[in-house]
């Protein structure tokens, strides 16, 4: 059915459809002022009084078919097509955007290589709009081809597509901008921007000029050497309302003195400004910067590329343009130490930048700078009440400076249990806010990818270990590494796994968890001279070999392989291949006793294995087993005290960064995991100031009691005289001895911070009450074997 809006025909409804920082009206109603065309195809024939069919005489039939126009080839055509009548013709308009769209059958494949013309053009032929291939772009590319009265530019050749794309097309033509979008779906919301003409230049030199004559839309296959059906499902030509823009509320002179003015009395007074088509991880931080300016102040920025922007001050995201002409850079390595983050003001212009390239994120941690150092906003901990946004009637920056880079090249934290859906999303943004990331390596237990027993045990069990005179993988089992092959067969798979995953700098060798080390004759020849760190010398000497073939292919790539259980103990008669990757995960250390406890047998024995691998290895990540306690039951801890006297020893080492094996117990925990990510990202900070900025975000008037609380719950978690290696399922009994009533000295304050405290004591009185039970069941258990 065909909709024709004439002049007296009212805009019943324009839908606003956002993609990014841009926005559309591409389903709105046609303007009431010009005709216009949408088309559905959905009767049986074509309607001649708006459309010429271009193949007519030209040996094709044509038909109009369950919704969609249909050409049929009875011989090789001269022409393929259809063009709208003139009396439908419209020409752009100032504070008008005229669209085109044209939904190609996605399960058709039109081929054409040659002469394919889809736009819009005037009836002289002078002037015209089109996607094309032909002679302007060689058999077989495209590009955009733009006609003003006679005078001809080329966009130089923007796809070298052998067939039409299955998909819709969009173009939005202003008298000073044309916009193209390939898209998947009918929206825009949908799809990429294809050609902008405020973003590139003609062959040559120069600038667009734009047609302003009336044009109607036309889709031509010229005699191309195409072969298939055209299938056309749906057009659309209108000229539409331009949609309303955000705009911000100018300040006189703002940003011309000592401060600059962002927001006020819900008001914007700047744009937030993104490179032209910037990443997503790029866009993910201005929205992220965006909706919680919006959330404290009331006031919405808007989200703008760089070519839109005109006047006014600026919030510069991500790497630009712009950004360059205010003259500041980071670094763009993609090295271990490459990390840097910039959040600078330069007069009229906030500068919020960071190295993005490979893993990095650094745009959104120098925006998560600025929100924790200017706004106060920290989100402490991934649950509902975790986000801390303070609100403000005015947010001004003076004179702001700030360079920064993390104490660890590498960090993260893994938990298991964690939920699905909405806690899953919350705790994908908790990481974002505090600096999860960093440089990227695999590590994981590696030796079940490197050589399936599916594919090789049949034909190859000399791959796999012997344990007592047997190789087998029908119980825990490694790979025979120094077998030739199977050396091999890991250079292939590191090589594969940095080839697919190009901003990966490591691969892993890693030993598949548990035990299963090979005995057989050459292997055992590793076991001298010390046969305890036997396995650590079987994996050091096949991580060496496979480094060595690695550096060849993949400079500046690495392997890495845990140091852990029977890979443990190091052998200090071998020293690591500069490419190589110790992750230390210590299952002998003591987790509640840090490296400097000299009264921690556990503790200094792991200190001396630490000390001991750093005589081998150039690289050393370190992997600690921060959760694996009592809060398997969701019980609280805090040790804050160990995780930040160890992560200022290993940041005095050099340490490539840690890993944190835990639990999603966010509440419980909430200080315990914050401060973990936080000392990643700043080694200086102390027990006291993290203690006090988790306390006085989350607690605000309570929060000297809640320090004094977690400062309590840490006496007697770690005070106790009790020892813990790397999974501990029970805590120190005299944990729950502690009196829990110092948050009740608190008087009720603000809904949000009364229903923290009180979620907080039930949480904590509940599981305590669990916890003394299972004391008594288990102690009454233990007397009675006695």
């Amino acid at each position: 059915m065909k909709y024709l809006y004439v002049f007296a025909i009212f805009v019943s409804q324009i839908v606003m459809i956002q993609r990014g920082n841009l926005w559309a009206a591409d389903t709105a109603s046609l303007d009431s002022r010009h005709p216009g065309i949408e088309e559905e195809f959905d009767g049986t024939t074509l309607d001649k009084d708006v459309w010429t069919d271009l193949g007519d005489g030209q040996g094709i039939s044509s038909a109009v078919v369950n919704g969609s126009f249909h050409t049929i080839r009875s011989q090789k055509p001269t022409k393929v097509g259809l063009r709208a009548n003139q009396a439908y013709a419209l020409a752009p308009e100032k504070d008008k955007v005229l669209h085109f769209s044209v939904n190609f059958a996605p399960d058709r494949r039109f081929i054409t290589k040659n002469n394919f013309f889809f736009g819009m053009q005037d009836e002289s032929g002078k002037s015209s709009i089109f996607v094309q291939t032909g002679k302007s772009y060689g058999y077989g590319p495209w590009g955009v081809v733009i006609t003003c009265n006679g005078k001809q530019q080329k966009s130089e050749s923007l796809a070298a597509l052998n067939a039409l794309p299955a998909c819709n097309w969009l173009f939005e033509v202003t008298p000073s901008r044309i916009k193209i979008f390939q898209c998947k779906k009918e929206e825009r919301a949908s799809g990429r921007l294809f050609f902008d003409s405020k973003r590139s230049t003609p062959q040559g030199s120069g600038e667009w000029t734009i047609p302003t004559n009336s044009m109607v839309p036309v889709v031509l296959d010229s005699g191309s050497t195409g072969m298939g059906d055209l299938v056309i499902d749906r057009i659309r030509f209108a000229l539409d309302s331009l949609p309303p823009q955000l705009q911000i509320t100018m300040i006189q002179g703002n940003g011309l003195g000592k401060e600059l003015v962002l927001a006020s009395d819900t008001k914007p007074h700047a744009y937030i400004v993104v490179a032209d088509e910037a990443a997503e991880k790029i866009q993910l931080a201005a929205s992220d910067l965006q909706k919680t300016i919006q959330e404290s102040t009331g006031a919405l920025l808007p989200v703008i590329e760089e070519s839109d922007w005109n006047e006014g001050p600026r919030i510069l995201v991500g790497a630009s343009k712009l950004v360059e002409s205010v003259g500041i850079m980071v670094r763009n390595g993609i090295a271990f130490k490459d990390e840097q983050i910039i959040v600078r003001r330069v007069g009229t212009d906030m500068v919020i930048i960071g190295n993005d390239n490979g893993s990095f994120n650094g745009t959104q941690d120098a925006v998560i700078c600025f929100l924790n150092n200017i706004m106060g906003a920290y989100y402490y901990y991934p649950g509902p009440l975790g986000k801390v946004v303070p609100k403000i009637n005015i947010l001004a920056v003076g004179d702001l400076s700030i360079s920064e880079e993390p104490s660890f090249p590498s960090r993260g934290i893994g938990m298991y249990g964690r939920a699905n859906g909405e806690q899953a999303a919350r705790l994908k943004e908790w990481s974002r806010w505090n600096h999860s990331g960093g440089i990227h390596f695999e590590h994981r237990h590696s030796h079940m990818s490197i050589a399936p027993p599916k594919k090789y045990f049949k034909d190859h069990p000399e791959y796999y270990s012997e344990v007592r005179g047997e190789r087998s993988v029908d119980r825990g089992w490694q790979l025979c590494t120094t077998n030739p092959d199977v050396i091999k067969l890991a250079v292939e798979y590191c090589r594969r796994v940095l080839d697919a995953r190009p901003y990966l700098i490591g691969a892993s060798l890693s030993p598949n968890d548990g035990g299963g080390m090979c005995t057989c004759s050459e292997c055992r020849k590793l076991d001298k001279p010390d046969p305890i760190s036997g396995g650590a010398r079987r994996i050091a000497t096949f991580a060496n070999a496979v480094a060595r073939e690695l550096a060849k292919t993949h400079p500046g790539k690495y392997v890495a392989f845990y140091a852990y259980l029977f890979t443990l103990e190091p052998p200090v008669d071998i020293t690591l291949e500069p490419n190589v990757i110790v992750v230390l995960a210590d299952s002998g250390n003591c987790m509640l006793h840090s490296y400097d406890d000299a009264e921690c047998g556990l503790a200094q024995d792991a200190k001396l294995r630490l000390e001991r691998w750093r005589q081998m290895a150039t690289n050393i990540k370190y992997y600690d087993y921060y959760g694996l306690f009592g809060d398997y039951m969701g019980l609280p801890f805090c040790n804050i005290s160990r995780t930040i006297t160890n992560n200022t020893y290993l940041h005095s080492l050099n340490g490539l960064g840690l890993w944190y094996d835990a639990k999603f117990v966010p509440g419980p925990q909430g200080l315990y995991y914050w401060t973990a990510m936080r000392s990643l990202w700043d080694a200086s900070i102390t027990v006291d100031i993290a203690r006090k900025i988790f306390c006085d975000g989350l607690y605000g008037k309570a929060s000297e009691a809640m320090q004094k609380y977690y400062s309590h719950l840490e006496d007697f978690c770690t005070g106790s005289g009790t020892h813990s290696v790397h999974v501990t399922w029970v805590m120190p009994g005299p944990l729950y001895k502690m009196p829990i009533d110092i948050p009740r000295q608190v008087t009720k304050t603000e809904r949000v911070l009364t229903r923290r405290i009180r979620c907080f004591l039930q949480l904590n009185g509940h599981l305590s009450q669990f916890w003394i039970l299972g004391r008594i069941a288990i102690e009454t258990r233990l007397s009675q074997v006695k």
